[in-house]
């Protein structure tokens, strides 16, 4: 009876030494696995980032010529980059790159046939909405608007994407930009170019895209 006893209360005392140390391992679980994050996210910007090389001492011109650096950083031209210790990075900013990724699905769509209302945002006289018709890649059809004129309005959707790029290259104080999940056109544009002036704010709103078809 008494070796009995002895092995019920060794095998009691074994279980909760184990679930014991269960416990405390999956205490330590997250913080191992936010190490182990913590360490490949420093791994992936110690490939980026050259430390050693950079210079915060180092001169540059002010020229605007934007990069986007492999830490998904915007520099205002590749020599600030550079200095920055930044160890590749392609032409544009980080922004502008997102607008060519939706660019190419929109060309990948091959759509030249289209209608949409364009709504221009602005402190301007235009009221309403615009209602265009394009074909083969041209605008045969504009209304709204008759007595503001349609004189430097987007009247496609690739010129509405190159009307973007332009105005990134600006610089601007803020931005707020929207494409399409399908077809990756714009659905919603806004910039405000410099912050201390009050009436240069433009923006373009893009609804009721529909594909024509033969």
């Amino acid at each position: 009876m008494n070796f009995d006893l002895h092995c019920i209360l060794f095998f009691i005392l074994q279980e909760t030494i184990i679930i014991s140390l269960m416990k405390r391992l999956l205490f330590l679980i997250p913080f191992l696995l936010a190490f182990t994050c913590n360490d490949r996210n420093d791994e992936q910007t110690t490939e980026c980032i050259d430390y050693e090389s950079i210079d915060e001492t180092a001169m540059c011109t002010e020229e605007y010529m934007p990069v986007c650096g492999c830490n998904l950083v915007t520099y205002s031209n590749p020599c600030k980059a550079t200095n920055a210790g930044v160890q590749s990075f392609t032409k544009g900013a980080c922004s502008s790159i997102e607008v060519d990724k939706e660019f190419n699905l929109w060309n990948s769509m091959g759509i030249q046939s289209y209608s949409f209302d364009l709504m221009v945002s602005c402190y301007c006289l235009i009221t309403e909405p615009y209602s265009i018709t394009v074909v083969d890649g041209e605008p045969t059809s504009i209304t709204g608007n008759e007595e503001w004129g349609h004189e430097g309005i987007p009247l496609t959707i690739e010129e509405l994407f190159v009307k973007i790029k332009d105005l990134l290259s600006q610089d601007p104080f803020d931005y707020n930009l929207a494409f399409d999940k399908e077809y990756g056109y714009p659905t919603s544009v806004y910039f405000d170019m410099d912050e201390q002036i009050a009436d240069e704010e433009i923006g373009y709103t893009v609804e009721n895209f529909q594909v024509l078809t033969d």
